[in-house]
C-alpha cells in the first residue's frame, strides 16, 4: 500500500519520466530521486514551497519498510553534493508528511550538463544508520 502510495505521489511530482532509485538496507527500501526543479509541476512546487529553475536541482529521499505492512519510516536525513571542483554543499531539507507517507526534500545548484556526485546518510528511530552515494548528470530543462 505504502509503495503504491509513494509511486503514485511521486507521478504527480514530476511532470516527465524519470527513474526512481532504490538502496536496499536490511529491512527498509530506501527511494530516493534527483532531478532539475523544472521537472515539478508548477502547482506542487509552489505548495511545498520549492523554487523552479533551469539551474535548480531537487531531491528527494523517503523509507519504507520492506516487508508488510510496509509503513513510511520517520528518518533523519542529510544530503551533501560535491560539484566537479570539489566544492561541498549540504542540501538543506525539507520534512513533508502526507500520512502515511513520509519525505525529506531540498533543492541544490548546478551548471549546465554538470556530474554531481551526492553523498546520502539516513538514520532511523531505532539508532540504525546508512549511507550511500549517487552520482549524476545534471541537464537544463526549460
Amino acid at each position: 500500500m505504502i509503495r503504491s502510495i509513494f509511486a503514485l505521489t511521486m507521478c504527480f511530482l514530476m511532470t516527465k519520466a524519470h527513474a526512481e532509485l532504490k538502496v536496499v538496507f536490511e529491512d527498509i527500501d530506501i527511494h530516493y530521486i534527483v532531478l532539475s526543479t523544472m521537472s515539478l509541476d508548477p502547482e506542487v512546487a509552489a505548495k511545498y514551497g520549492i523554487p523552479r529553475a533551469p539551474l535548480k536541482g531537487f531531491v528527494n529521499i523517503s523509507a519504507v519498510s520492506n516487508k508488510p505492512p510496509y509503513t513510511a519510516l520517520a528518518t533523519e536525513a542529510s544530503v551533501e553534493v560535491k560539484n566537479l571542483l570539489g566544492q561541498i554543499e549540504t542540501i538543506a531539507l525539507k520534512e513533508i508528511q502526507e500520512l502515511p507517507a513520509r519525505y525529506s526534500v531540498g533543492t541544490f545548484s548546478f551548471s549546465p550538463e554538470e556530474t554531481m556526485r551526492f553523498r546520502f546518510h539516513v538514520r532511523f528511530a531505532d539508532g540504525r544508520e546508512q549511507s550511500f552515494e549517487h552520482q549524476q548528470q545534471m541537464f537544463v530543462e526549460e
